[in-house]
């Protein structure tokens, strides 16, 4: 999965760069999604503001595996 596809999937909401982080001892890839929240995470009400809805929708993309 590539920062690319990651921004796409969350065109609506990304208004910057997606970085992604390896994380080679799990086997896993850690996002970061830039420009999502207007004045940064310590600057808003919401109760998710680490972004781990964002994380559940990550589950809803479609990927193919060869």
């Amino acid at each position: 999965m590539t920062a690319e596809v990651v921004k796409e999937h969350f065109r609506q909401i990304v208004s910057r760069e997606v970085i992604r982080y390896e994380i080679p001892s799990l086997h896993g890839f850690n996002f970061l999604l830039q420009g999502v929240r207007k004045d940064g995470v310590s600057a808003t009400l919401d109760l998710d503001s680490h972004g781990k809805s964002l994380a559940f929708g990550l589950l809803e993309l479609e990927i193919e595996v060869d």
